[in-house]
């Protein structure tokens, strides 16, 4: 009895498919850790330190060479005291994602909090495509402004690791994102062990 029901269910379901018009394709966009194609503005080989010193600088990418080795690749990120925020893409997906990093005084109630606030408003957030300030996006304070961390004595210093475990993706891309004028920051990813480079 009960597999009578079933069977007839099958047939009203294929019935129904059948008479239906097929669904519209609605393409899919790409997954939101995929890096989009900005221009890189350096190819840089791994062991190497990356400065920048000057005015703001939203948003801007560099292609680093690791190699066929696989194996922890170490990342070190210096973004001084002026907020900073570096995201790490490896294999297409983002292996590492700092927020933004600097001195407390940036933070949420310290000193120069407004002129962090300022210097992001309408600036789009990398991951979410929003703006700030936007209390949707996540990390972000009461206001919709993201939080700055202070992650070691040495204010915006910031060492991390990522796993390198592909023989043929040679390379990572290190997008960097400097709201601030008069912004200081660096960075430096090592290369995997048995590296050549």
């Amino acid at each position: 009895m009960l597999i009578e029901q079933i069977e007839r269910l099958e047939e009203q379901i294929d019935q129904k498919r059948d008479e239906s018009t097929p669904p519209e394709e609605i393409p899919i966009p790409p997954p939101p850790e995929t890096p989009p194609n900005l221009p890189v503005v350096e190819t840089i080989p791994c062991n190497q330190v990356t400065t920048f010193k000057g005015e703001k600088m939203y948003d801007v990418s560099y292609k680093v060479e690791l190699g066929n080795a696989t194996g922890t690749t170490p990342v070190l990120f210096d973004a001084s005291n002026v907020p900073d925020r570096f995201i790490v893409y490896y294999d297409n997906r983002i292996v590492i994602d700092t927020d933004y990093i600097g001195s407390r005084d940036f933070n949420s109630g310290g000193p120069q909090r407004g002129q962090f606030n300022l210097s992001i408003t309408n600036k789009i957030e990398p991951i979410t495509g929003k703006k700030y300030p936007d209390r949707s996006i996540p990390n972000t304070d009461s206001f919709g402004y993201p939080y700055v961390k202070t992650p070691s004595a040495n204010a915006g210093e910031f060492s991390t690791s990522f796993n390198k475990n592909k023989a043929d993706v040679t390379t990572a891309i290190v997008r960097v994102f400097a709201p601030t004028e008069d912004t200081y920051w660096e960075f430096s990813m090592g290369c995997p062990p048995n590296s050549n480079n």
